[in-house]
């Protein structure tokens, strides 16, 4: 099997036709202005998530007295429609904690977008004949390691439930939405990332890496890869393994920066331009939309009071865009931030 480049060769291009798109977001990018749509959504519908994963604020949160009801959920998909996304990433928490996600899913696709869930994978059994229904363009399963040892010992809970999961989804075959796996380099993981990479590539299915990120706020950094040589062979070798078609879907730009971002204070490229809030936006579990993940900014604005359409050309949202540019930001280097602005440089 012939893997593409990113997870993002996997959604559709822009309406306009990639050129196109390339230059209004450069054009956006120097006036400081929307001159086009996000192409990419991030909807956040829970904060629950089974899973007990190390470097995660969702960690065993089963609370959801707080969750937004399906039908705001439907409200917020058709004004994502509306602004001309193209995606729309159902994540959490752990999404399938949700009864009417499948539901979501199809809502999404009667607006014409693309939609994307973004899972640990421990339920997919159990919601398989839901899942086959749901018209999902793509499920990102998050697996940092198929050794049952390191998973548990990163994600607190056992693997089986999440290769069954996959399984599962294969064996959907014609109806089966595309597969990818995301998986977060760290200081168990190094040495085995390879194998888990060459596990997936044997059932035709591409892994997007990313590097661990120390969030300093609720863990020690335990996670962070400490030898500087390690990681860049580490690198080196991915870097053939994508060459030969090895299963992996990340740009080499976007590698050459783990070692750089992980070992020296989230350093990014000099040359890097980060187009959060033009090709992305973020919209939390509830409802405040943002140009990424990043809570060390300010909202634009939340979605039961204005539309999004408004927000996304208000003062707010064009202040963060202005600190996004100047790095005045947590920084980060994630697939949903990093990867899909190296797409348009």
């Amino acid at each position: 099997m012939k893997f593409p480049n990113t997870f993002l060769d996997y959604i559709p291009v822009p309406l306009i036709g990639s050129d196109e798109y390339k230059k209004g977001l450069i054009s956006s990018y120097i006036n400081n202005r929307a001159e086009v749509p996000p192409i990419y959504a991030l909807l956040k519908v829970t904060e629950r998530c089974p899973s007990n994963c190390s470097y995660c604020a969702h960690a065993g949160n089963l609370d959801a007295s707080n969750e937004i009801d399906t039908e705001t959920l439907k409200t917020v998909i058709e004004q994502i429609a509306e602004v001309g996304v193209i995606s729309v990433n159902l994540t959490g928490g752990e999404p399938l904690l949700r009864d009417d996600i499948c539901q979501l899913s199809l809502y999404a696709r009667e607006w014409g977008l693309f939609p994307i869930l973004l899972t640990n994978g421990l339920l997919i059994c159990k919601r398989i004949e839901e899942i086959k229904a749901a018209k999902f363009g793509m499920i990102i399963i998050s697996v940092d390691s198929v050794n049952p040892k390191q998973y548990k010992e990163t994600r607190g809970v056992k693997i089986d439930p999440v290769l069954d999961g996959i399984d599962s989804l294969l064996k959907l075959k014609e109806e089966c939405p595309i597969i990818t796996v995301t998986s977060v380099i760290n200081r168990h993981n190094i040495n085995d990332i390879e194998k888990t990479i060459a596990y997936f590539a044997s059932r035709n299915i591409g892994v997007e890496l990313c590097p661990y990120h120390h969030n300093g706020r609720w863990e020690d950094d335990r996670l962070t890869p400490e030898n500087y040589e390690e990681y860049t062979l580490l690198i080196q070798r991915l870097k053939v393994i994508k060459e030969s078609q090895g299963g992996i879907i990340n740009s080499n730009a976007y590698l050459d920066n783990f070692v750089n971002f992980s070992l020296k204070k989230r350093g990014v490229p000099k040359s890097f331009c980060c187009y959060a809030g033009y090709t992305t936006i973020y919209i939390d579990s509830r409802l405040n939309v943002r140009t990424c993940w990043s809570a060390g900014l300010p909202t634009a604005g939340n979605l039961t009071k204005q539309r999004l359409a408004d927000l996304l050309k208000n003062d707010k949202m064009t202040k963060m865009r202005t600190k996004i540019q100047k790095m005045k930001c947590e920084r980060c280097w994630l697939l949903c931030t990093a990867e899909i602005s190296l797409k348009w440089q």
